[in-house]
């Protein structure tokens, strides 16, 4: 009797620890944390992450992912009063179009979904409302998808992008040039990011030998 029991108990163990890094019950809470508080794309100077833990809610079939946004004091690549969502582009005189979109990733840093920033989102309010942040607010913003969950998730990152708003959608030499002026914004901003690393990395290096040669003196100082 006591071996059955030790038999069960076993196999009621292995069935609760097996698929992914997370909860495997609908319904019970999921948390997700950001893997960087730095924003993927043309928003990235001007929004981080807030870092913390974010609980994924149930609502029936659909999943409500709420992430917080903290401005910063970077000049916006467009007017606050005077752009629009990606679901909106071409329907309205606004000048450019925003949005944030997210990344949701697995414990061994895989992609496993992402929501772009150009997909319709049933919370394009709250996003406007993110967008429009003054340095130093925060805010809010949310997907909902009806996606099965994928339990191995336990990190997301957040992606952004900010296009000119075209009226034309079906014209191929705008969506081209638009292209090429975005990538040509980010591969700029990407190589000022590296620069601006690898001086962080000299600086360490030549603080670390300073310190060391103020010990070496020091102790030639003592011999």
């Amino acid at each position: 009797m006591k071996f059955k029991l030790f038999v069960l108990a076993i196999a009621t163990l292995a069935m609760t620890s097996c698929g992914g890094g997370n909860s495997t019950t609908e319904n019970e809470p999921v948390l997700i944390k950001p893997t960087d508080t730095k924003i993927k794309g043309d928003l990235r100077k001007c929004f981080e992450v807030v870092d913390k833990s974010y609980e994924v809610k149930w609502a029936g079939s659909k999943k409500i992912i709420t992430i917080e946004v903290l401005r910063s004091d970077a000049e916006l690549p467009y007017d606050r009063d005077d752009f629009d969502v990606y679901e909106n582009k071409g329907e309205n005189p606004k000048e450019k179009v925003a949005g944030f979109g997210i990344e949701l990733i697995d414990s061994m840093g895989n992609v496993v979904k992402t929501i772009t920033p150009n997909e319709t989102n049933l919370y394009k309010e709250q996003m406007i409302a993110a967008l429009r942040l003054l340095p130093g607010e925060t805010g809010t913003v949310s997907w909902g998808t009806f996606d099965n969950w994928d339990w191995s998730i336990t990190s997301f990152r957040l992606i952004s992008s900010v296009e000119r708003n075209t009226k034309e959608k079906g014209d191929i030499f705008d969506r081209a040039f638009e292209k090429w002026e975005n990538d040509s914004d980010n591969e700029k901003e990407d190589i000022e990011e590296d620069i601006e690393d690898d001086i962080e990395d000299v600086k360490k290096a030549t603080k670390a030998v300073k310190d060391i040669l103020e010990v070496e003196k020091e102790i030639l100082d003592l011999l």
